[in-house]
């Protein structure tokens, strides 16, 4: 008897011990939510049309299944450009108005990692260029530092023509 108290003790002792290694090892996906300051000098811009002078900066709210974006833009002159973006992650595309009467159609997917601390958004676009279909992909990768105080996006874009890549680094306000 006292033998099968033993295992039963020892049984239990290791479901506890395993059953609680689980769930700490069980992470909730990072928030992105909050205020974020690009920081020019730490990221890599490339060819990209930000300019080098002014304060770019992108304000998000997390839900699910969605982000909310709120990207500004003071240029080298004070003026302030303003956008606000949902970024749905059902697979439905959306159609977005890019300016001079253009569209673009969007269509976005979202993976987590297996620790949950990084979000892959794999995007496809397509678009009408004068009367010609255009299509091109994206791929963001996205992660906050452990301290909680910088978010890096690394976005490749692949156009028919060539590949852009760029290094966001931005900094929590």
């Amino acid at each position: 008897m006292k033998s099968l108290i033993k295992t039963l003790a020892f049984t239990c002792s290791v479901a506890i011990a395993t059953g609680l290694f689980a769930f700490k090892s069980i992470e909730k996906p990072v928030n992105f939510t909050g205020t974020w300051v690009l920081n020019i000098e730490k990221s890599e811009l490339g060819n990209a049309p930000i300019p080098k002078t002014g304060k770019s900066s992108i304000k998000i709210l997390q839900l699910q299944p969605a982000l909310i974006m709120e990207k500004s833009l003071t240029d080298s002159n004070g003026k302030v450009h303003a956008a606000v973006d949902t970024i749905n992650f059902d697979g439905k595309p959306k159609t977005l108005n890019v300016g001079n009467g253009q569209q673009l159609k969007r269509t976005i997917s979202q993976q987590w990692s297996a620790d949950q601390q990084t979000m892959t958004l794999a995007s496809k676009f397509s678009a009408d260029n004068n009367g010609e279909p255009v299509e091109f992909t994206g791929t963001e990768i996205w992660k906050v530092s452990e301290d909680g105080k910088v978010l890096t996006i690394v976005n490749e874009t692949v156009l028919p023509d060539r590949t852009d890549k760029l290094i966001l680094v931005y900094t929590k306000q």
